[in-house]
Parts: C-alpha cells; structure tokens; sequence
C-alpha cells in the first residue's frame, strides 16, 4: 500500500483516487 501514500503525497483527487482502489479491488478479485 505505499503507492497510495505516495499518491496522496502529490495531491491525487479523490476521483482518481478512487477509480486507482476500485482498479485494485477488480485486479484482485480477478486474480
């Protein structure tokens, strides 16, 4: 999960923050 810290460090917007967890819950529960 440091990829998300280090998305929030350079101020990624919700939105997008949001579509990046639900792109890694689909490629999770893909796997």
């Amino acid at each position: 999960m440091r990829h998300l810290k280090a998305g929030r460090r350079l101020g990624v917007t919700t939105a997008h923050r949001k579509a990046m967890m639900r792109n890694m819950v689909t490629s999770i529960l893909e796997t």
